[in-house]
């Protein structure tokens, strides 16, 4: 009788510490899928110290699983797992949420650079307009005319590039086009001058 009292007062121990030592299996799948969505919002691009402690603070949180799942069942303690859950999945959370901030931030500075460069180039054909009304001068025309053809193609591929998300792709070729009219800018400007001399 003695023996079914001990045994009666161990079993509910042996419960409560195997309820202790459950693999927090909800918290790991919602770390990982926060670090998934911040991905999918190129935080590792947009927000890439945060995003680093994210994949860090999983990589932490999978040793502690690992080690603990070495354990004896009783002797498992899977606390620090569930605090290291709750890490990766904040750090996730907030690179997802500064990746999107600065998605949006470039975004808008892209459509800002794809608006002057249309009006730069507006100002490139009028420029040439004037020039080659003055008597004298050396432009070649139809080399200006490529010139802008090339702008013009660079500045659809920018707002192609934008609309399908690809915003540095975007950037090198409003840089790109930009520095093409102003050299063409330079070149027209150079002509007026020699017709001076």
């Amino acid at each position: 009788m003695v023996r079914y009292m001990r045994l009666a007062m161990i079993f509910p121990a042996l419960l409560v510490a195997a309820g202790c030592a459950r693999l927090p299996k909800a918290e790991i799948e919602a770390a990982t899928s926060a670090l998934e969505e911040a991905a999918a919002f190129e935080a590792d691009t947009y927000a890439a110290g945060e995003f680093a402690l994210a994949q860090s603070a999983l990589a932490e949180l999978n040793v502690e699983v690992a080690v603990q799942n070495e354990k004896p069942v009783a002797s498992r303690s899977y606390d620090a797992a569930v605090s290291l859950a709750a890490e990766a999945k904040s750090a996730a959370e907030g690179a997802k949420v500064l990746a999107a901030e600065k998605r949006a931030e470039l975004d808008s500075q892209l459509a800002e650079g794809l608006a002057a460069l249309e009006r730069e180039l507006v100002s490139a054909v009028e420029t040439l307009t004037k020039a080659l009304s003055i008597k004298r001068i050396n432009i070649d025309k139809e080399d200006f005319e490529i010139e802008m053809n090339a702008v013009n193609r660079l500045a659809g591929q920018a707002r192609n590039d934008m609309s399908a998300g690809m915003l540095f792709d975007a950037r090198e070729k409003i840089v790109e086009a930009l520095e093409r009219l102003a050299a063409s800018e330079m070149k027209i400007g150079a002509a007026a001058m020699d017709r001076k001399r």
